[in-house]
């Protein structure tokens, strides 16, 4: 369930956009946001360190249900979700490898959009 909690801050983090246009969200997401601005990119290499290590249990390299690692399994839609909104929020750190991919401009034209679609990834495996 780490992976699935750690997009669901990251959605918010990425959707504030959003989420500011609804009246009674505005103000809650804007303090989430300005207490967790300093740690954005710490929080998106978490996403990616959490989205690969999903992906490892996801392909059957540990039998995730008789083991500690069972705790790291997400379905494929999960670990899509936490590889892009970790990207996104890790660019500070990725930047040398960003300046050679023009693929990463096209995701921040629609990062509050990957945000809230992580919020409700996140959130359907809490369902």
């Amino acid at each position: 369930m780490y992976i699935q909690s750690a997009t669901i801050v990251s959605g918010i983090l990425l959707a504030e956009p959003l989420l500011g246009k609804v009246s009674w969200l505005k103000t809650p997401v804007e303090k989430f946001n300005s207490a967790f601005l300093p740690y954005r990119p710490y929080i998106g290499l978490l996403d990616l360190f959490l989205a690969s290590a999903g992906f490892i249990v996801n392909i059957g390299f540990f039998n995730t249900y008789s083991n500690p690692y069972s705790m790291f399994y997400a379905e494929p839609s999960q670990i899509i979700a936490a590889f892009l909104v970790g990207i996104l929020l890790a660019e500070h750190f990725l930047e040398k490898y960003f300046s050679r991919m023009g693929w990463c401009d096209t995701l921040h034209e629609y990062e509050p959009y990957i945000g809230l679609g992580g919020i409700i990834i996140g959130t359907s495996a809490f369902l």
